[in-house]
Order: structure tokens, then C-alpha cells, then sequence
């Protein structure tokens, strides 16, 4: 685990919350069917497609979820690892609480009662410490 990491987790988060609202998609068209009565014959044996769209979306989702709880597992197991509490709760509020915000330094600064430039520089230091428990 390092920085780089981090960085990715974010990006696995938008992709499961992503692949989510799709999965939330395919449910309501599969779940709102209603009966129609128009007069006309219906075909038989007719191929649900939607059905195995949503079965292969729901896997991906699981598949996804399973990466993303795993991904999130090992960078707390190394959070846990760093000896400054400062530095492990500005990385963990940076890349796991806030990471979907507009500016997570920002609202990290907000949470701990500190100015942002001193948040900055304490994420830069956390960063490396964090590298170090890499190698």
C-alpha cells in the first residue's frame, strides 16, 4: 500500500457507486412491468434480455463491492500501522470520509480545528509516513 493507492481507492469508490445507480436502473424496468392491454397477440418465448442484463450487472456490483471492501481493509490495516494519530486521522478522513467531496483538505481542516495549509502540510508528511510503511 501507498499513496498511490489512495489515490485509486477514490476511483473505485465512483466506479462501484456507478455501477450501483445502473444496477438501481435495470431493477426499476425490470420490477415495473405492467400488464398493457392493446388488443394484439403476444409472442411466445420471447428472450428477457433485460433479465440477464440485470443478472450481469448485479455480479459486476458484487465483484466491485467485494474489490472496494477489500481495497478499504488493507489501507485501514496500514492506517493503524502509522504511530502519529494526527497523521493517520488526516489520511483517513482525506481518502475515506471525504473523498467524494469537492475539497477534502478543506472540509479535513473543518473536522480537526486546524487551518488548511497546516492540514496541507500534515497530509503531505502523513503521505510519506505512509510510504514508508510500504517498503
Amino acid at each position: 500500500m501507498n499513496r498511490k493507492d489512495l489515490f485509486d481507492y477514490k476511483y473505485l469508490k465512483i466506479r462501484l457507486n456507478t455501477y450501483l445507480d445502473q444496477y438501481k436502473e435495470k431493477f426499476e424496468s425490470i420490477t415495473n412491468i405492467t400488464a398493457k392491454i392493446d388488443g394484439l397477440p403476444k409472442g411466445r418465448n420471447k428472450p428477457n434480455y433485460s433479465l440477464e442484463e440485470f443478472i450481469d450487472s448485479s455480479n459486476e456490483l458484487i465483484r466491485l463491492y467485494n474489490k472496494e471492501t477489500k481495497k478499504e481493509k488493507e489501507i485501514l490495516e496500514q492506517l493503524q500501522k502509522l504511530d502519529n494519530e494526527k497523521y493517520r486521522t488526516v489520511l483517513y478522513l482525506r481518502y475515506i470520509v471525504y473523498c467524494y467531496e469537492k475539497n477534502p483538505l478543506e472540509l479535513t481542516a473543518a473536522k480537526m480545528n486546524y487551518d488548511y495549509y497546516q492540514t496541507c502540510k500534515f497530509n503531505g508528511e502523513a503521505l510519506n509516513e505512509f510510504d514508508k510503511l510500504d517498503k
